[in-house]
């Protein structure tokens, strides 16, 4: 398959979007503290990371070549300011999702139906976005706003390992963008749910702690790899390096709530460690 310059360039802005609505959509999850409002906003998280796989297999489908790019991120400190944010995120996707389909016209009847499937989402995404900005802001400030349940010394621990699962996230991506349809390439993306689960249960300590902010994009620490065992080698290095960090930083927790959670973290890394070692 392939497609024009044009719409190689015009997907890797729709993947850039989902990218940045990914990481905007964990953090305001995380800021918020009423179940009913974050367990919506960090399932629109997930479906992003989906439409953010979608993309990237459809532009290597195409011989298009992948990139790290982030769309910005807003993260402003009010609640109801940062659905509205949300809001505005979905409204930019769906933009430029039907500049792409013009561009498509009827070259590619095959991605034209995977964004339309993309643009669905979206739809309902900004839907329950608009709602859920009318609760926030009926509800006031103070009822939504999460508060901090640790101290800030722990931020020495909690920023770091928020950067080696970010990293771990789009390591495990690539890795099944790049191992060429191997059989591991569903796996890896499992793995890469699994590094997300752990991103959240890190950042869930850092709301009130300060102004938020998106972590930078770790693109030093992710490996383009394109073949099956470079893939896997990418794997091995990872997981044993998580492996050593988080026996570290278990230690220099000082919130017993968080050293737990590194150490279930800690756990699952040993476990992935374990299944790739089986397969060498």
């Amino acid at each position: 398959m392939t497609v024009s310059a044009e719409v190689l360039a015009s997907l890797k802005v729709d993947m850039a979007l989902e990218h940045g609505a990914i990481i905007q959509y964990v953090v305001h999850g995380l800021l918020l503290r009423d179940v009913g409002i974050t367990d919506p906003v960090r399932r629109i998280a997930r479906e992003e990371m989906w439409h953010f796989e979608f993309l990237a297999e459809a532009i290597r489908d195409r011989g298009g070549d992948l990139a790290l790019d982030r769309a910005e991120v807003f993260l402003p400190s009010s609640m109801a300011e940062s659905m509205r944010e949300d809001v505005a995120a979905e409204e930019r996707a769906l933009s430029h999702y039907a500049h792409t389909l013009e561009l498509l016209g009827d070259s590619d009847p095959a991605l034209s139906r995977l964004i339309e499937r993309i643009v669905e989402d979206e739809r309902h995404h900004h839907t329950s976005f608009g709602r859920l900005e009318a609760e926030v802001r009926a509800g006031g400030e103070s009822a939504y706003a999460a508060h901090p349940i640790m101290g800030p010394e722990d931020m020495a621990v909690v920023g770091p390992t928020i950067g080696v699962e970010y990293a771990s996230v789009l390591q495990y991506l690539w890795n099944k963008y790049g191992c060429g349809d191997c059989e591991q390439a569903e796996q890896y993306f499992e793995r890469a749910v699994d590094e997300m689960r752990h991103l959240s249960w890190v950042g869930t300590y850092v709301p009130g702690l300060g102004e938020p902010r998106a972590p930078e994009v770790p693109s030093a620490h992710v490996r383009r790899v394109g073949s099956t065992s470079e893939a896997h080698e990418a794997a091995v290095d990872l997981e044993g390096a998580a492996a050593e960090f988080f026996s570290a930083k278990i230690g220099e927790a000082k919130s017993p709530d968080l050293a737990d959670d590194l150490g279930r973290a800690l756990g699952q890394h040993r476990f992935h460690l374990q299944e790739l070692e089986q397969t060498e």
